[in-house]
């Protein structure tokens, strides 16, 4: 019998925070004020778990919203 269950990919707090370029502290902050990414679990008391493709959605907004500056730094030697 085959099975047609998709499995979801977790990755936890940690990793997430690497990805992206903050704290767990900040992290779990945004978890709080319901301002991160979304569709976390509490596996256990010290473990926080977020879904791998809300987590890589959550960075793609965020790169849209984020401004890039291109400017040149003067060199003020001479």
């Amino acid at each position: 019998m085959e099975s047609n269950t998709i499995r979801t990919r977790y990755v936890k707090s940690s990793e997430a925070a690497r990805r992206l370029g903050i704290s767990p502290k900040t992290l779990a902050k945004w978890r709080y004020q319901r301002k991160g990414p979304g569709g976390w679990i509490y596996a256990s008391a010290t473990l926080t778990l977020y879904p791998e493709k809300a987590l890589e959605a959550f960075i793609e907004e965020r790169a849209k919203k984020i401004p890039v500056f291109n400017f040149r730094i003067r060199d003020r030697r001479g």
